[in-house]
């Protein structure tokens, strides 16, 4: 078997493409592939197909989807791959049967080779795992969720490329990596480090007036678009090419005689007005942090994960501790109600001092089966209402808000709480891009593409351990209360299973009888 999410979503067998051809199929498909070899309740499938507006028929669609797809299987001698458990579906997937799974495995020992010194097994990995990639992510498919997973995965494509392009450059492979970049700055031009690589490369061909030019157009719809100057690593590249030098100081090599290998002139820019942006007004500190949990109990080892990521010394935090790190807090199967939430905001008063320039919070409602999941610039305007930006300097599109948050926060040590995270791609939006600030993400899913590509921390929350379960039920109950019956007490443990919801519901009852 053969499973394709990086294009058109697809199962082929044996060279043959099977016939799950409907988009409402491909969604469900692309939904089991993603979560493959666990169980995806039909809850999950609804809320994904159809946000907070499924139809009345929408398990019995869901079901005839599942039905279509196991029935393409089983023509494919593959029936047994796709089976029905516990009110939910699971798909499995061997090996890297699935192209998604090839791709980041791809990355990741590329990643490997280059911290070992070996760039050029490093270039040739990915590129590699750039080539699984036949057109845009889960091409074909329709449902709700379709979107936001697919411009997830296309930024772990442009993340690799934007690696790709370091690397080769290393290697002082110019007129290669021109030729991958120049189509995506045309697609994405205010991408600084997309537009930072192919200046360089632009320059290493001995074009450099050509670069020259990409960076002031660059530079004038920055300023124009997203009323901000160029970041850090698009103002370097530009101050390499003005001074003629290497990452080592030394020029580049010369450039290769012209010839069909030279790369294309860089991609036209609309002319912008330059008008550099006035700072936001000074107003409070955003405290956004909701209340301190006033029953936390346990969890000594996570928090001992998460104390690990701050500096041993406090006068460097925002230094080097949390230095644009993200923090994914997931549930080891995916359960609700584990304290993902409760353990998260009971770390982030504890080291809330650390980020004296304020703590941002929301409920980005990945899971609400009764909402609607908070969409990232629903969010990111939030955040910037918080840092005091006047609404009518907010940009109105995604990239230009997500920008000018990265922007805001560069200089700054903040704590960023993204509670009920869906999936990557309502989260990658809302990461600072710069040294000093810490984002904490709870989410029922591990949320694998922050970890992958972002260097995100994974801190799997399991269940409560039987002596933590007792402590948390004592605590609720009143200790002398619950140690008068013990066995009463040790079966409400036994029944909630060491589920953290469970406890506080059984004993918000007993209290009140």
């Amino acid at each position: 078997m053969r499973w394709s999410l990086l294009g058109p979503v697809q199962a082929t067998a044996g060279g043959r493409v099977l016939a799950i051809d409907r988009p409402q199929q491909r969604a469900v498909l692309a939904l089991l592939l993603l979560n493959a070899d666990r169980l995806v309740p039909a809850g999950q499938l609804v809320a994904a197909l159809w946000a907070d507006e499924p139809p009345t028929s929408a398990r019995n669609q869901v079901q005839v989807c599942v039905s279509r797809i196991r029935s393409a299987l089983r023509d494919a001698g593959a029936g047994d791959l796709l089976v029905t458990q516990g009110g939910g579906y699971r798909l499995t997937v061997r090996g890297t049967e699935l192209d998604l799974t090839e791709f980041t495995a791809a990355v990741e020992r590329a990643r490997v080779e280059e911290a070992a010194g070996r760039p050029a097994e490093a270039a040739r990995l990915l590129r590699a795992g750039l080539a699984l990639w036949r057109g845009p992510a889960l091409a074909g498919a329709a449902g709700a969720f379709v979107d936001a997973a697919a411009t997830d995965l296309d930024e772990q494509r442009l993340l690799a490329c934007e690696r790709l392009a370091a690397v080769e450059l290393g290697l002082g492979r110019f007129a290669a990596i021109a030729r991958t970049l120049r189509p995506l700055v045309t697609e994405h031009p205010l991408r600084e480090p997309l537009v930072a690589g192919y200046l360089l490369a632009l320059a290493g061909c001995g074009q450099r007036a050509a670069a020259l030019r990409l960076y002031v157009e660059t530079r004038r719809r920055l300023v124009d678009e997203l009323g901000v100057e160029p970041g850090p690593e698009l103002s370097g590249a530009h101050l390499r090419v003005l001074r003629g030098q290497w990452p080592d100081g030394t020029p580049p090599p010369e450039p290769p005689p012209p010839g069909p290998a030279s790369p294309e002139p860089p991609p036209e820019l609309p002319p912008a007005r330059p008008a550099p942006p006035e700072p936001p007004p000074a107003g409070p500190t955003p405290t956004q942090l909701p209340g301190q949990p006033a029953w936390f109990t346990g969890r000594a080892a996570a928090l001992r994960q998460l104390d690990a990521l701050l500096p041993a010394d406090t006068a460097d935090a925002g230094r080097d501790g949390g230095a644009g790190r993200a923090v994914v807090i997931s549930a080891i199967a995916g359960t609700a109600g584990v304290g993902k939430t409760t353990l998260a905001v009971h770390w982030a008063h504890r080291v809330a001092h650390l980020f004296p320039d304020g703590q941002l919070y929301v409920n980005l409602r990945g899971f609400d089966l009764d909402g609607r999941a908070v969409p990232p610039g629903e969010a990111l305007r939030g955040f910037l209402e918080a840092l005091h930006v006047p609404p009518q300097r907010v940009p109105t599109d995604l990239p230009g808000q997500a920008a000018l948050f990265r922007t805001l926060l560069a200089d700054r040590r903040v704590l960023v709480l993204l509670d009920n995270a869906r999936d990557d791609g309502q989260v990658r939006p809302l990461l600072p891009g710069s040294p000093g600030s810490l984002v904490v993400v709870t989410s029922r899913n591990r949320l694998t593409g922050l970890v992958v590509s972002d260097g995100a921390h994974p801190v799997a929350l399991d269940l409560l351990p039987p002596a933590e379960a007792r402590e948390l039920l004592g605590r609720r109950l009143g200790r002398a209360r619950a140690d008068r019956e013990p066995a009463a007490r040790d079966e409400i443990v036994r029944r909630c299973a060491g589920l953290p919801l469970a406890l506080a519901i059984v004993a918000a009852r007993a209290v009140g009888q």
